[in-house]
């Protein structure tokens, strides 16, 4: 099934660069299609178009979300923003000043982390509930003062935080083991808590001295670059580029670069973003529907789990784990570069035995062996939503190589592509019953 996405896409390239082509100035796709295979097990497809000074890049990856361990979810998804943060050359002033700051910021993050599961969910969110009760009600004077600075927040609203629990409100009081047990002082814990939150703000504001801010899209930018873009799914991810052809071999050095010296520096400013990009999904009817009817439909699966991941996994999340996940998945054997456009196939082999052959293997990303129980029954959820109607009905059906894929994949399209689609034509034109043509899809994902 990758390499259906691969066509896919080497399709879409087609159309963008080569609009002028007519059908019968090339020869068929599967006669243009040149491939290689380096030794580290790194694919490279190449499919020559000279039509216009430009190629399209694809670099993709069986890395997605399902197969993510237990409590990790989210990893691959957060692994495609951090991919854009530089290398220990790209992104940054000085790494040697950067690196123990950054060495310093996971101590604390992983004393931080520990310390909050071992206050339990339950607590740890009536303390936070209280918490941004709190924050909501510091002065105008201390918002303005704090407004851009995360160290002086978390400064300021400890010090408007009681300090011992005697003197936290009477109905928290009322519960003595939310607070104390035995010897534990659970809200000196808490407050520990967000004294780590307050020095790993200090740290990050730090290491902003040596970091040079999207330096590597700037480079791409100043060589007139187009849709420098990545996305993750369930079964992959996808690294995107358009460049100038006399860029080729600046993109072979830049692009073996970022994938095999990464350094994942801004992780947890960067977490706070995908929490809040997280947030933004759950606010958005139409995603929460679908995200809850995957889970209704996928029991078992790790299809199931969102790929952006579960809310608590991104909040608990350490750059070392995302470390352990790049040098477990992200090797050349899980890989696959596919190259559009005014190129040389063997000049592109070339390129890419100079630049890549010396990136060392990883484990190779393992198929999903759990397999989703038969469905025996109507399974049906209702979500509330403060949104207009809507409805998603779905079926369990096979992925590709199966026979049925094919038809199924066609019978999609015939029913919901276009304006002289079945769904089109009945159900939003004549009987006018949708506010929008209802759309047919397989997924969410393809390969299982």
């Amino acid at each position: 099934m990758a390499n259906r996405t691969f066509f896919k896409v080497i399709g879409f390239a087609l159309m963008v660069f080569v609009l002028s082509a007519s059908a019968g100035d090339v020869p068929p796709l599967e006669e243009r299609v040149r491939e290689t295979q380096l030794d580290n097990g790194l694919k490279v497809v190449v499919v020559e178009r000279p039509n216009a000074p430009v190629f399209f890049s694809l670099i993709a990856f069986r890395v997605g979300s399902s197969i993510e361990d237990v409590g990790k979810s989210g990893l691959s998804h957060f692994m495609e923003h951090m991919l854009f943060k530089g290398t220990e050359t790209i992104g940054t002033t000085d790494f040697s000043k950067e690196k123990p700051i950054m060495e310093e910021i996971e101590e604390v993050a992983t004393s931080m982390r520990d310390l909050r599961i071992s206050l339990e969910k339950w607590r740890f969110d009536i303390f936070e509930k209280y918490t941004a009760e709190i924050k909501s009600n510091l002065s105008p004077e201390i918002r303005q003062t704090i407004q851009q600075d995360e160290a002086s927040k978390w400064k300021a609203i400890l010090d408007e935080l009681p300090v011992y629990f005697q003197e936290l409100p009477e109905e928290m009081k009322q519960t003595s083991w939310l607070l104390k047990e035995r010897n534990r002082d659970f809200w000196k814990d808490y407050r520990k808590v967000l004294g780590f939150r307050q020095r790993i703000s200090e740290l990050i504001t730090e290491q902003r001295k040596h970091i040079q801010q999207n330096e590597l899209t700037s480079i791409y930018s100043a060589q007139g670059s187009q849709m420098l873009n990545a996305g993750t799914g369930y079964d992959g991810t996808q690294y995107m580029l358009g460049l100038p052809s006399n860029n080729l071999e600046l993109w072979m050095f830049l692009e073996a670069d970022r994938f095999k010296n990464p350094v994942f520096r801004e992780f947890y400013s960067e977490r706070e973003v995908i929490q809040e990009e997280l947030a933004m999904y759950e606010n958005s009817p139409g995603s929460f529907l679908f995200q809850k009817f995957v889970q209704a439909a996928f029991v078992s699966h790790p299809y199931g789990r969102p790929i952006i991941g579960w809310k608590e996994d991104i909040q608990l999340a350490l750059r070392t784990e995302m470390d352990n996940h790049y040098h477990r998945y992200y090797g050349p054997n899980n890989c696959q570069m596919t190259i559009v456009g005014d190129v040389k196939a063997e000049e592109v082999f070339r390129l890419a035995e100079k630049y890549f052959s010396s990136w060392e293997m990883g484990e190779v990303a393992h198929e999903v062996t759990i397999k989703e129980e038969p469905q025996t029954g109507e399974r049906r959820i209702e979500v509330e939503f403060k949104a207009e109607p809507q409805m998603i009905v779905g079926w369990h059906v096979p992925a590709a190589p199966h026979p049925d894929a094919y038809a199924l994949e066609i019978m999609a399209q015939v029913l919901s592509s276009g304006r002289t689609s079945r769904f089109y034509k009945s159900i939003f034109e004549q009987q006018q019953i949708s506010a929008g043509p209802p759309r047919a899809s397989i997924g969410p994902g393809n390969r299982y």
